[in-house]
């Protein structure tokens, strides 16, 4: 055998790589995204109302709107309104477009209810609505697994 063969190679770095994996962290963190909270209604309640939603501790980041068609000339009004016990929290927005992004960044208590709703229920036809809703840590599961079982997991062991 030569001096520096592929197999003299293939070893130091099979020997560098399982010295280096020693150093490795042992166990493995995940990243929850958001939930969606989204609906799609071809026609508003005769109240105006797209969605209601109930929630627990988080918070409702951001928000997207599609509208399928406008049956009025002119902006619309649309209103995101959070209710809990100690009163009511109300945000409102006019547009024509046939989409918006909304922002809100509403901390959100455990029996708060959002709503969200359109000015008159005869204005639009079509309504995709999506907002993103981050719970508290309290609210998700934390699993912490050794970075060997993800391994076995991955491998069908």
């Amino acid at each position: 055998m030569k001096k520096n063969s592929i197999d003299e190679r293939l070893s130091r770095v099979e020997a560098t790589v399982k010295h280096l994996s020693r150093r490795l962290h042992k166990t493995v963190l995940g990243v929850i995204p958001p939930t969606l909270i989204n609906v799609y209604v071809h026609k508003p309640m005769e109240d105006g109302t797209i969605l209601t939603a109930a929630l627990v501790d988080g918070k409702i980041k951001k928000g997207l709107m599609v509208v399928k068609k406008y049956l009025v000339t002119g902006k619309v009004e649309f209103t995101c309104k959070l209710t809990r016990p100690d009163g009511e929290f109300f945000t409102s927005f006019k547009t024509s477009k046939l989409w918006e992004e909304i922002d809100l960044d509403i901390d959100v208590e455990i029996g708060d209810v959002f709503d969200f709703s359109v000015s008159d229920p005869n204005a639009v036809e079509g309504i995709w609505v999506t907002f993103l809703f981050d719970a508290t840590m309290e609210n998700k599961k934390i699993v912490k697994q050794l970075r060997d079982q993800l391994e076995m997991i991955d491998e069908g062991i």
